[in-house]
């Protein structure tokens, strides 16, 4: 019995909640990294929850994070009994002795909070799958909008100090300058093209648009076939128009230089 109630246990770590927020008095300019991790939902205890969201609004203004400011604030809002009064900040200041790690207890607390975002997703999804009323189809369609939903929200962009930023771009631009008249990235197979864009670099988004039947799918496929053949990268292409023989023929048909029919 014993086992069975832990694997309900709803998952939680108060005591990294109260560090994250504890590191926060303690060390107040930090609070700018743990804004782009957390939300106030992600912390489990109500109290932990309204404070963070107390602190995120003082921060938003411009004033000091102290627990003074907090405790006022929460006065003001009447919210002060309800998150337990001054003790539950005596508590939290105490718990943390340093700020050094206030980044790894935050990503703990995120972690807690997708993992119960997760259960409710497989709750409802139990639920709609004993309800009778849905196709199957159905019931995934909406099952993957849910978990995808939950991704979405678990992922954070990290802050690029422009320094950092200042490195790369010089290595970048000395590699240009080594490579003088040549492409850096990886080639099209066209000369003009990689000649206006030094080839498909990291992070491209490239959208081929053109009017029906103007060759864009045999254009996108002679790139597929000269990133994969000259320059010996991995390709994969997908298709929401032909099948995998249909797509082959093509490809074929490009590379012996004959036309598909």
């Amino acid at each position: 019995m014993p086992e069975i109630e832990n694997l309900r246990k709803i998952p939680s770590d108060l005591e990294a909640e109260r560090s994250v927020l504890g590191g926060i008095f303690l060390k107040q300019d930090v609070f700018g990294d743990i804004i782009e991790i957390l939300s106030p939902d992600d912390f489990y205890k109500n109290a932990h929850k309204i404070i963070y969201e107390t602190m995120r609004e003082i921060y938003n203004k411009g004033e000091p994070l102290d627990p003074l400011v907090v405790m006022n604030r929460l006065r003001k809002s009447e919210k002060f009994d309800e998150v337990g009064g001054e003790q539950i900040f005596y508590d939290i200041v105490e718990e943390v002795p340093t700020a050094a790690n206030i980044t790894a207890y935050a990503k703990i607390v995120k972690e807690k909070a997708i993992l119960r975002r997760l259960g409710d997703v497989g709750t409802k999804i139990v639920e709609m799958t004993y309800s009778g009323y849905e196709e199957a189809e159905n019931i995934l369609d909406r099952a993957e909008g849910m978990i995808f939903k939950i991704s979405e929200n678990s992922e954070s962009k990290d802050l690029v100090k422009i320094r950092d930023a200042m490195s790369d771009e010089f290595l970048r631009l000395e590699k240009v300058y080594a490579n003088k008249g040549t492409t850096i990235g990886i080639s099209s197979g066209f000369t003009d093209f990689d000649q206006m864009t030094s080839g498909f670099q990291p992070s491209d988004l490239v959208i081929l648009a053109a009017r029906p039947a103007m060759g864009k799918t045999a254009f996108a496929l002679n790139l597929a076939l000269n990133a994969a053949l000259k320059s010996e990268k991995a390709v994969l292409l997908f298709s929401m128009e032909m099948s995998s023989s249909q797509l082959l023929q093509r490809l074929l048909a490009v590379e012996a230089g004959v036309g598909l029919q």
